[in-house]
């Protein structure tokens, strides 16, 4: 039985062992948009965050009803999605879906709460005024992307012990592009530090993944590093082959990753995340005003070790780094 499922049939078991609950607002039935690029309601993310809610005494069905909104299918953009969600009449809008998303969901509405599964650079992208006081209809949680791909670097340096060339695969547009000076200059100064030549590699969209390896290996890179992008992580499965087809020692944002053939991951717990922005919604939903509401900096974060994939590259873990790992696949 998959992780997933395992999470599913839990959240379900909450979900039927609730009805005695009581909530100051029983007898409304509250509208919470889900804007996402992912439709998969087994995916943990989503489980956590139905799971919370039910613990906070939300019931599909009595208080509570999920209007889902998801991108990418039929080729629908994120900012449809985004607009089609405020236009059903919701009370809060919780956006799933990575800076990306959030940008949307702001275009479409000033009025309507928002809360942020997480985004890279709220205050730098102009979607909050600070973390204390976020102003406007926008609050929840931040990931600062930058600070993320420093450790992941930091990580596969200290898998490989010297590689000389390391890749570095970001997604137009993402943080990174839209800071692209800046996040350059900062990775640049980090690599030095590590000893390895940094190396960036852009794509427009998920179909330029192929060039993009194959580039890699044309210019002989010894690592990879991904970015945390939302498109990224829908499509991980495609990144995971390419990484396998091009015998690439890389490290990916969360457990997808590894699962996916990454030889490891290091990331933000999104469970927690998850969990966080229900009692967001929470207590937006009790009254409480999104520009009054900080904004989180994540601070549970998961590393996940493929020794099956450290093994296919004849590549020892340290053992220290096993210790540490929250999850070792075998």
């Amino acid at each position: 039985m998959t992780y997933q499922r395992r999470n599913l049939i839990v959240a379900t078991g909450v979900l039927l062992a609730l009805p005695s609950i009581a909530f100051t607002q029983a007898n409304k039935n509250f509208r919470v948009g889900v804007l996402s690029f992912d439709d998969n309601p087994r995916d943990p993310i989503w489980v956590a965050f139905i799971m919370e809610m039910a613990a906070l005494g939300y019931v599909e069905g009595r208080n509570l009803t999920v209007v889902p909104g998801f991108a990418g299918k039929n080729g629908r953009s994120i900012e449809s999605a985004a607009v089609e969600l405020v236009g059903l009449n919701i009370d809060v809008l919780y956006v799933a879906a990575g800076t990306s998303g959030v940008q949307a969901a702001k275009s479409a509405t000033s009025t309507i709460p928002i809360v942020m599964l997480t985004a890279g650079e709220p205050v730098r992208d102009n979607l909050i005024a600070s973390l204390s006081h976020p102003g406007g209809n926008i609050t929840g949680n931040a990931n600062f992307g930058l600070d993320l791909l420093i450790k992941r670097l930091q990580i596969i340096v200290e898998i490989l012990g010297s590689p000389r060339h390391v890749a570095f695969l970001t997604l137009r547009p993402s943080p990174f592009t839209r800071h692209i000076e800046a996040y350059r200059d900062t990775l640049s100064a980090a690599a030095q530090t590590f000893g390895v030549e940094p190396h960036f590699f852009v794509v427009d969209s998920i179909d330029d993944l192929e060039a993009a390896f194959s580039d890699m290996t044309r210019r002989r890179m010894d690592a990879l590093v991904i970015d945390s992008t939302s498109t990224f992580y829908v499509h991980v499965k495609r990144v995971g082959a390419l990484v396998v087809q091009h015998r690439l020692p890389a490290i990916g944002d969360g457990r997808r990753y590894a699962d996916a053939g990454l030889l490891v991951a290091y990331g933000i717990d999104y469970n927690d995340l998850a969990r966080k922005s229900a009692r967001y919604v929470d207590r937006i939903l009790r009254g409480a005003k999104p520009s009054n509401l900080p904004v989180e900096r994540a601070t549970k974060f998961e590393m996940v070790v493929n020794l099956k994939a450290a093994e296919d590259f004849g590549l020892k873990i340290p053992r220290g780094m096993l210790a540490g790992a929250s999850e070792v696949i075998r």
